[in-house]
């Protein structure tokens, strides 16, 4: 049981480091690469990360609406929002300090590989 986890868990850090990151690489460049290097000349690093993190949360709306499942769904929707807000305000440190959307990209993509498998649950 503990290799199979083992197992599981290296291929979806492997899967998450390439095909993930990659397709999160290609959101990145719009949110981190531009709309975040064009807010920072003009507002503060938390001024920008908070405007980001608002139109980023709102921009993943539809997933809440149409993907997700939730028993309260005006519960589920706005918990899933403001973890998107919080997630981006980590993201636009991440592109602010690491200087570069490369290692933001990685994090993101790991956050939706372990989000969209069960990796965490033992069956």
């Amino acid at each position: 049981m503990a290799k199979y986890l083992v197992m599981k868990t290296t291929l979806i850090v492997i899967i998450g480091l390439t095909i993930s990151a990659f397709s999160a690489l290609l959101e990145e460049v719009v949110w981190r690469g531009n709309i975040h290097f064009y807010l920072r000349q003009q507002y503060s690093l938390w001024q920008t990360a908070c405007i980001t993190g608002a139109i980023w949360s709102l921009w993943h709306l539809p997933i809440a609406l149409f993907y997700k499942s939730y028993s309260m769904p005006f519960i589920g929707v706005t918990i899933y929002l403001l973890l998107l807000y919080g997630i981006s305000l980590v993201l636009s440190m991440f592109r602010e300090y690491g200087l570069s959307i490369m290692p933001v990209a990685i994090l993101h993509g790991m956050m939706n590989v372990f989000y969209l498998s069960d990796v965490c649950c033992i069956k």
